[in-house]
Order: C-alpha cells, then sequence, then structure tokens
C-alpha cells in the first residue's frame, strides 16, 4: 500500500511539472477559456495569437488574465501611409468591415482589419469604396499560382485553392471562393513544399512621380498626375484612369499646390445633368463618357462609378462622347485616272427616316407585387413551400386582382411525457405473482393537437384596414395513454392498459364587413359575425 502511494505521488508530480513547463504556452482569458498557443504579441491594445492548429486570432488586452501583459512583445506597428488608414469596406452581402489596408490583385481585393487579420473577397462582392479606387499591388501572379487545386492537410482536410505560396514557415492560400487562410507547413500533405513558391516580400513604397490624393470621404488614391481647373480637381490613377472631384472635397495635398491646367473646361463636361437608368434611378451628374461598354459617369459630390451601356435610358447613348481610341486615318492608294464618261443624272434623295420616339422617364408596371429585381443574394426569389421568403400562400401577394389575399397558417403542438407513478396492482394485475399492493409504474402519454387556419380577405393592409374578410380555423385533437397495470386507464380491467382518444372540432368561423370610414386616417365602422375561440 506504502509502495502504491509513492507511485501515485511521483505520477502528481511528474503532471505538475509539465503544467508549469506548458504554463507559458497557456492563453487564459476572463470568460474561463483556456487556449493553447504558438505564438503570442501585442499591438494597438490587441493581443495576437496564433494556436497550436495554426489559426490565427485576436482579443482584447483587458480580456487576458495569463500571461501578465507585460511579458508579451510588442508586435511591430503597421507602417504608415496609404495602407494604414482606417476605412470602411462594404460588401454585397451586407457586412460592413473597418479595415486599415486595401489593394488589388488579379481580380481579388485584398485587405487587412483593424484587428491585423488579413483577408481576400473577388472585385464583384465589393460594394465601397469604388473599386477603382483601390491601388493595385504587385504584379500579376504566374499562372501555376492561379490555378485551381487541392491542398491536403495532415487532419484530413481536402481543400480546393487558387493561390498558395511560402512565408515565415506558414503556407499561405486562397480558397476558390476567395478566401484567405493560413496553416503552418508542417501541417501540409499535399502539393510538396518545394513545389510552393516563397511569397515575396509587400512593396515597400511607390514611384517617385506617385502621390497620395487624400478626400474628405476618407478616400486615399495613388495618383500619377494632378491639376486644377475650374474648380475641379483633375487626376490620374497609377492604372492610368483619369477621374475628377471638386476642389472642396480634396484634404491633401493642399488645393493651392496642385498646378492649374490648360483654359476653361468645355461646358458640355461640366455642367450639370441627369442620368436615368432602366431601374428607376435618376442621377445628377457632372460628366459623362463611354469606354469598353461601360458609361462612366461623376456624381456631383464626386464621386465616380460606371454602369452597362445597356442600362442607360437617358441622356442617349449616341449623345454620350466615347473614350475608346479610334483608329487614325488609313492611306488608300490612288486610282489610276479613268477616261471621263457621260454626266449620269443625280438620283433624287431618298426621304431622312422617320425620327424614333424617346424612351419615356416613367414605365408602367403591371403589377407592384412582382417588381424584376436583380439576381442577388440579398434578394431571394420565393417559392411556393418557402416559408421564409415571399409566398403566395402566407399574403405576400395576392391571389387575385390586386388586393385580393389568401392566407393559409398551420401548426402542431406534440407533447410526450414519461412518468414513474405508484400505482396499485388493483384486484386484476397485469402479471401473476405480483405484489398484493403496489405494481409497475411506468406510463406514457402523448396529446398532439393540430391547427389549419385559412382566411382570405381584401385590402391592402399596409395602411388601411380590410374591406371584408372570410376566416375558419380547424382542430384535431389526438389522446392517448399507455400505462403498466390494468385499472389506470379504465375502472374495468377487461379494457386493457391503453386508451385512445380522438377529437376534431371547428375552434373558429366568421365573416367581417367594413361598413365606412369615419375619417382620412382610416377610423373605420366594421361588423363581424361568426364563432371565435
Amino acid at each position: 500500500m506504502a509502495r502504491a502511494l509513492r507511485v501515485v505521488s511521483a505520477v502528481l508530480v511528474l503532471l505538475a511539472i509539465a503544467a508549469v513547463g506548458r504554463a507559458d504556452d497557456v492563453l487564459v482569458l476572463k470568460d474561463g477559456r483556456r487556449i493553447a498557443v504558438r505564438r503570442l504579441a501585442r499591438r494597438d491594445g490587441q493581443v495576437l495569437f496564433e494556436t497550436t492548429k495554426g489559426e490565427r486570432f485576436s482579443v482584447a488586452e483587458d480580456q487576458v488574465v495569463s500571461p501578465p501583459l507585460d511579458s508579451i512583445p510588442q508586435a511591430d506597428a503597421p507602417p504608415s501611409g496609404t495602407g494604414a488608414t482606417e476605412q470602411t469596406l462594404v460588401l454585397k452581402d451586407g457586412r460592413r468591415i473597418q479595415v486599415r489596408r486595401l489593394g488589388r490583385r488579379d481580380g481579388i481585393v485584398l485587405f487587412e482589419t483593424t484587428r491585423g487579420e488579413a483577408f481576400s473577397v473577388r472585385e464583384d462582392q465589393v460594394v465601397s469604396p469604388p473599386v477603382e479606387s483601390i491601388p493595385v499591388v504587385g504584379g500579376a501572379a504566374p499562372a501555376d499560382q492561379v490555378k485551381e487545386q487541392t491542398l491536403v492537410l495532415k487532419d484530413g482536410r481536402r481543400l480546393q485553392v487558387l493561390r498558395l505560396a511560402r512565408r515565415g514557415g506558414q503556407v499561405l492560400f486562397q480558397t476558390t471562393r476567395g478566401e484567405g487562410f493560413s496553416v503552418p507547413e508542417d501541417q501540409v500533405v499535399s502539393p510538396p513544399l518545394d513545389s510552393i513558391p516563397q511569397a515575396d516580400a509587400p512593396p515597400s513604397g511607390t514611384g517617385a512621380t506617385e502621390q497620395t490624393l487624400v478626400l474628405k470621404d476618407g478616400r486615399r488614391i495613388q495618383v500619377r498626375r494632378l491639376g486644377r481647373r475650374d474648380g475641379i480637381v483633375l487626376f490620374e490613377t497609377t492604372r492610368g484612369e483619369a477621374f475628377s472631384v471638386r476642389e472642396d472635397q480634396v484634404v491633401s495635398p493642399p488645393v493651392e499646390s496642385i498646378p492649374v491646367v490648360g483654359g476653361a473646361a468645355p461646358a458640355d463636361q461640366v455642367k450639370e445633368q441627369t442620368l436615368v437608368l432602366k431601374d428607376g434611378r435618376r442621377l445628377q451628374v457632372l460628366r459623362l463618357a463611354r469606354r469598353g461598354g461601360q458609361v462612366l459617369f461623376q456624381t456631383t459630390r464626386g464621386e465616380g462609378f460606371s454602369v452597362p451601356e445597356d442600362q442607360v435610358v437617358s441622356p442617349p447613348i449616341e449623345s454620350i462622347p466615347s473614350l475608346d481610341a479610334t483608329p487614325g486615318p488609313v492611306a488608300t492608294p490612288t486610282p489610276p485616272p479613268t477616261p471621263e464618261a457621260s454626266p449620269v443624272p443625280t438620283a433624287t434623295p431618298a426621304p431622312p427616316a422617320p425620327k424614333l420616339p424617346e424612351t419615356p422617364d416613367f414605365v408602367p408596371v403591371r403589377s407592384r407585387w412582382d417588381l424584376p429585381f436583380p439576381a442577388d443574394p440579398r434578394w431571394p426569389r420565393g417559392k411556393l413551400v418557402d416559408p421564409y421568403n415571399q409566398n403566395i400562400l402566407k399574403g405576400d401577394k395576392p391571389v387575385a386582382g390586386n388586393s385580393l389575399f389568401l392566407v393559409l397558417t398551420g401548426s402542431l403542438e406534440s407533447p410526450f411525457e414519461g412518468r414513474n407513478l405508484p400505482v396499485g396492482s388493483g384486484v386484476s394485475a397485469e402479471r401473476a405473482g405480483s405484489q398484493e399492493f403496489f405494481g409497475r409504474y411506468g406510463q406514457f402519454f402523448t396529446s398532439p393537437r393540430a391547427t389549419v387556419s385559412a382566411e382570405v380577405f381584401k385590402g391592402q393592409t399596409a395602411f388601411k384596414p380590410k374591406t371584408f374578410a372570410l376566416k375558419a380555423t380547424g382542430v384535431f385533437n389526438l389522446n392517448y395513454l399507455r400505462a403498466s397495470e390494468r385499472n389506470v386507464v379504465h375502472i374495468d380491467p377487461r379494457e386493457g392498459q391503453t386508451r385512445r382518444r380522438e377529437d376534431a372540432s371547428l375552434e373558429e368561423a366568421f365573416a367581417e364587413v367594413k361598413l365606412a370610414d369615419l375619417s382620412p386616417n382610416y377610423d373605420v365602422v366594421s361588423v363581424r359575425a361568426g364563432i371565435q375561440p
């Protein structure tokens, strides 16, 4: 016995020593979580850490219990400049992300959040800021980094990825959904590490001729040229695109330091006009131009956007100047002289073609319930069996005309109860030879209740009461009990151990009619007749 106690004590001492040796690898938070981590650092009031599985997260410093904050090293501060300004990235799925850096490369928008986490999304998922204002970083990726391939990890996961690279003992990869992640190199099974290219270091800065244009809305745009004319600041981005904003929207550089270029701008480029789109929007714009099948325009707030040409209703496409390069004149060979011929009588010119009517500013809509929303995940189209989106069976759309609706409602309540209660075996026990007083205790009881309701009403009830309504509700109930002894479900022991009863009833049936409106605020007098619960 004493020897066994000594062995147990030695084992406990070894476990304690091992726990002390691992204390520095455990991050303890105020909510009680204990996280095994591989790396720890502090930056901007956040504690950044990497778990033993290679995942990276961050928490606020005031949430950390252990280790002491003074023992956690400071991470390098993010470089100052364009990438370090905090701004909001808005995506099509409704997310609004506070980011510190933004960049574009090969159709992907790369960004770093204010918590120091790096992610990426596809360019077509970005709503704001405009994609054109996001600077392009690095060069085009090699073809072997862009093709889709499979990344196999030691834990058995097989991930379809578009890009792979190595840096600092980590394998960086981008999934086919545009999300960016990283795992330790020792977790990768396939492809071989030697075949994964090393990631280049981020660019240290821009060229000597580039500068940063800072606007009041927080945008920081890398530009190659700057000039002023007629209260407008003209600039060319590092991608060669030309835009303009009003002078009062510029924060840096000082407007006085921007050189004045050329003479007065043409009146047809500066005057305010209205751009009408097929979706009904009417935008006040300062400039309009066409390029590559897109209509580029600048709003009166100085923001630049573009839409496809086939979405423009007014002004006519032909009246919008084109920015596409037009081919120069082609030299044609001089034909040899021909002998003079007798003059040919001049044909009468054909009458001019009739002018087509312009597209009207307003287009009639057959039904306000079937507006053609564009295809987008934020506007799902309902189905007949879909109770969560627009559905004709739950009153979202009229079943006839423009104001007659049908609402179908169904519910099912199914309580189940199992219980053990002292039950006497009675004069007729279920089992021969059982005790004279107490029998088996087990009982099972259920009483499901189903309700089905249908209502037909007329009236657009979003802003006024119903004109008339018809409603009926039916109820069905099942009552079932099973006991382990007789004499429980019925006084007659011959009835056995189970009891079942079914009931159906009309719970609600009434009609309601509006008699009169009493005021412009839709105070009404109505009458209702029938049965109600």
